[in-house]
């Protein structure tokens, strides 16, 4: 695996996310490390959002869980955008939505989990929670310097990108945490 690795923070860091064709590792400057040792991640949280691009880090995962002995957490933010209605008279179950989004997403975490399993992994969990992806996946990763964020991006276009943001970008820009970025 080629790994482009980006010492953070930088006004350029949009610029190498963007630009590399291969995956990036982003490490905050002032995280102190006492020894060698240090380094490596005890925990690797994994950001998915059911779409089998997100999926394409999870071989990533299965070989640093291995060489780290790291717990692995897979992580799914789910949300109810905000609706406007054109009809007073319509009053959406909004409790009732979210249920179904939970159920949702920890049914597919459940299922990760099963194959992450089935290929060797033992310290496996998930985390379905209600909230925005960036702001969960930072919030998730605070207070736990040695954990790194293994996800992938998308890849969208510029105007996508300007116009609406991009998780990945977002973390890897505000997260106190190292942050692995595969490509896909």
């Amino acid at each position: 695996m080629n790994i482009t690795h980006l010492t953070l923070p930088t006004s350029k860091t949009s610029c190498i996310h963007h630009g590399a064709n291969n995956a990036v590792l982003g490490v905050r400057a002032n995280q102190e490390l006492t020894s060698e040792g240090e380094a490596a991640p005890d925990s690797i949280i994994v950001p998915l959002d059911g779409s089998s691009q997100a999926e394409s880090v999870l071989l990533y995962v299965v070989e640093l869980a291995r060489a780290f002995h790291a717990k692995v957490t897979l992580l799914r933010a789910y949300s109810l955008k905000q609706i406007i209605f054109s009809f007073e008279q319509y009053h959406p179950d909004l409790d009732g939505l979210k249920d179904s989004l939970r159920w949702e997403a920890k049914t597919y975490l459940d299922e990760k989990v099963a194959q992450l399993k089935s290929r060797g992994l033992v310290d496996v969990f998930c985390s379905a929670t209600e909230g925005d992806a960036p702001e969960t996946i930072i919030e998730m990763g605070k207070g736990a310097p040695r954990t790194l964020i293994a996800m992938s991006t998308h890849g969208g276009s510029m105007i996508k990108h300007w116009v609406l943001g991009s998780v990945a970008e977002k973390v890897l820009r505000h997260a106190d945490n190292a942050v692995l970025i595969i490509r896909t």
